[in-house]
């Protein structure tokens, strides 16, 4: 017999998402105004350049909030879904990256293989979501 989901937990779940959302809308605009912003100083001085290109750092210390609360406010089971997720991503993520610099020391490159932050950051996003969701059918 399956337990059906509370009140509580639908509501504490709609508002983790729309902490989580507003966050991501908030990073997105930061970072869109930010690159916008150092478009115009493409040739002003680096101190201000510098300073501009930190302002993501806001919008991920938003989504780093919404996320750690999200994660608190869950219950036991849960957070063990959210760990386990947590560690299979990395640990996917971690040895198909160390798996690609083989396979490209294996081909012939002549330098250490960099692996662009803009696939690592989605690629672990990805897997954390899909080991979440067959983790959640395991655990029912």
């Amino acid at each position: 017999m399956t337990a059906g989901v509370s009140d509580r937990e639908k509501s504490q779940y709609r508002r983790d998402r729309r902490r989580i959302w507003i966050a991501t809308a908030w990073y997105l605009g930061i970072i869109y105004v930010s690159q916008w912003v150092l478009w115009f100083l493409k040739d002003g001085e680096p101190l201000w350049r510098a300073l501009v290109g930190l302002t993501p750092l806001l919008g991920i210390a938003l989504m780093l909030r919404a996320i750690v609360l999200a994660h608190r406010e869950s219950d036991e089971l849960q957070r063990r879904i959210d760990g386990e997720a947590a560690v299979i991503a990395a640990c996917v993520v971690g040895l198909a990256a160390f798996a690609y610099g083989l396979g490209l020391a294996a081909l012939g490159a002549r330098t250490q293989p960099a692996l662009p932050a803009m696939v690592v950051g989605p690629a672990l996003i990805g897997v954390w979501g899909l080991s979440k969701a067959a983790l959640k059918r395991h655990y029912g």
